[in-house]
């Protein structure tokens, strides 16, 4: 079959919340390049379109069958371009100002929905709007945040927020992706300085505000069709939250989480997809592993970053079953993992092609993607590695990361 990816940052057509952002930059072609090797693996003729900030691409991109078109700074024509020349296209874009959902339409009125991999537009659109999520996941009896909606050019006083969430808690854009935008206020000076922030970024969502959750942060991998939902992994989520604009960053993750409320979490999942009328393809539920059980913060409706290290420790090609749950409406019966997978985001000093090139001969076993302009801003890279215990991942992801930073210590 005949798949094209469109994943916007590795087409050029993210620039982020407060301009171009490599932390997303940096997990998009990470998603990018290990969804097209799993396609390619499942016997699939894969396309991917690319373009935008990556100085990098050529390296990263070009193995294998995998076909690349350069989307010459138009990466939605290029789109609009390939959609009739295969059967299937899948999207992974960012919720924020309807992108997701509006290239999600754009692929089902040149196809149809048939020759779509994602969810729906609609309901993509209506796991985009965080309170509405909330509201609906709540009114299903499922543990959610407390949460208000913040009209920054109207703000709700803050000693009501206080009141109503407590300090701290957690501003962020009503329909934002990951940490993009997030922010943490300790007193109602950091709220008043968040709103301005936002303003001074002309803002176009509304921002929500919701109470801090104490506990672990971590998400659900699952496929879900029309009659049910399969929890894939619990995964650790490294998030780092702050009080300052862009400080707040989701750094990566490991896969599996060995957690006691493991299945609480894989069946407030699964409830939360159902709620919200999620029946197709590859869902991430965020949450946070609390005292009295698994808090749902976010839903995602397509591919997350944990499918970097889902694709290492599950016993199935995680996108051949994307596929079958769409197009055939079938779920795999049961998941294994083999040992664990670590992966996170590295600053690193390489700022050239040629340097990127030593450094991925350097250590085959790490697979790790880089991203940057030149060096003009911080480039990051998404260092994985795989071990058969979770002790070993931990020693092998030390080993990548001081081969990444320093390549001539071995």
């Amino acid at each position: 079959m005949k798949l094209i990816l469109y994943e916007a940052a590795t087409a050029g057509d993210v620039t982020g919340l407060l301009g171009p952002s490599q932390s997303i930059l940096c997990e998009g072609y990470a998603m990018a390049q290990a969804l097209a090797e799993d396609l390619e693996a499942a016997g699939h003729d894969v396309t991917v379109i690319t373009g935008g900030e990556c100085v990098f691409a050529r390296i990263r991109f070009g193995a294998g069958s995998v076909r690349y078109v350069g989307a010459n700074g138009r990466p939605r024509d290029a789109l609009r371009r390939e959609l009739p020349r295969h059967d299937v296209a899948y999207v992974i874009a960012p919720e924020s100002g309807g992108m997701l959902a509006g290239l999600i339409e754009m692929t089902q009125e040149l196809r149809g929905l048939e020759a779509s991999l994602n969810l729906p537009s609609s309901a993509v659109r209506e796991a985009s709007d965080k309170l509405r999520v909330c509201e609906s996941l709540k009114s299903s009896g499922l543990a959610v945040p407390k949460s208000l909606a913040l009209d920054t050019t109207n703000p709700r006083d803050s000693a009501e927020l206080s009141s109503t969430l407590g300090f701290p808690l957690v501003l962020k854009p009503m329909d934002g992706t990951g940490c993009e935008g997030l922010r943490l206020a300790f007193d109602e000076k950091d709220v008043e300085q968040s709103i301005e922030g936002y303003t001074d970024a002309q803002l176009q969502s509304p921002v929500i505000a919701q109470e801090y959750v104490r506990g672990i942060p971590a998400s659900v991998s699952m496929l879900c069709s029309t009659g049910t939902a399969m929890p894939l992994s619990l995964n650790r989520q490294v998030v780092l939250l702050d009080r300052q604009p862009g400080r707040s960053l989701y750094m990566g993750g490991v896969v599996p989480l060995d957690h006691a409320a493991g299945n609480r979490a894989f069946q407030a999942a699964c409830e939360a997809a159902e709620a919200l009328g999620l029946r197709r393809g590859y869902v991430g539920v965020d949450l946070v592993l609390a005292r009295d059980g698994p808090v749902i913060v976010d839903v995602n409706p397509r591919l997350t970053t944990s499918y970097i290290g889902l694709r290492k420790t599950a016993s199935l090609n995680v996108a051949e079953w994307m596929v079958r749950s769409c197009l055939q409406d079938e779920l795999p019966v049961a998941v294994q993992h083999r040992g664990y997978s670590i992966f996170l985001k590295v600053p690193t000093p390489a700022t050239d092609s040629e340097g990127l090139k030593r450094l991925s001969l350097a250590d085959r076993q790490t697979t790790w993607w880089a991203v940057g302009r030149s060096g003009v801003e911080t480039t990051y890279a998404m260092v994985e590695a795989h071990g058969d215990s979770l002790m070993k991942a931990i020693t092998n992801f030390k080993d990548a990361r001081s081969t990444l930073i320093a390549p001539g210590r071995r």
